[in-house]
C-alpha cells in the first residue's frame, strides 16, 4: 500500500504542498516528503521529470502572491516583502522586477490604471 500512495504522488500535488507551505517559509524537499508520506526522493522525482525545483515553485507562488497583494490591496511594499518571507524589502525588490521587469511600485501602478479603465 506504500508504494501505491507514493506512485500517486504527482507534480501537481507536489506543487500545492510547495505552494501552500511558502507562504510561511521556504518550504524543503524533507518537508514535502512528511507531508505526502513518501521519502525525499519521490517529490524530488517529479519535480526532475518536469524540469523545474522547489525553489521554482516557491518563487512562482511568491510572484503570483505578489501581485496579488499588489493589486488588490494598499499593502506597503515593505509589509509585503515581510509577508512573503522576504529578508528585506529590497531582496524581495529585486525578486519581483527579475519576474516582472519592473518594480513592484510600477507593477502596483500598472494595475491601478487597468482597474480604473475597466
Amino acid at each position: 500500500m506504500a508504494q501505491n500512495a507514493k506512485n500517486l504522488l504527482t507534480l501537481d500535488r507536489v506543487r500545492k504542498i510547495v505552494t501552500n507551505l511558502s507562504y510561511s517559509k521556504q518550504p524543503t524537499i524533507a518537508e514535502v516528503a512528511r507531508k505526502t508520506g513518501t521519502t525525499s526522493r519521490t517529490p524530488q522525482r517529479r519535480l526532475a521529470e518536469a524540469r523545474t525545483s522547489c525553489r521554482e515553485i516557491v518563487s512562482s507562488a511568491r510572484h503570483e502572491r505578489a501581485k496579488d497583494l499588489l493589486s488588490q490591496t494598499e499593502v506597503p511594499v515593505c509589509e509585503i516583502a515581510a509577508r512573503l518571507g522576504y529578508a528585506t524589502p529590497g531582496a524581495f525588490s529585486r525578486a519581483f522586477a527579475k519576474r516582472a521587469n519592473q518594480s513592484p511600485s510600477a507593477w502596483r501602478q500598472a494595475a491601478s490604471r487597468v482597474r480604473t479603465q475597466g
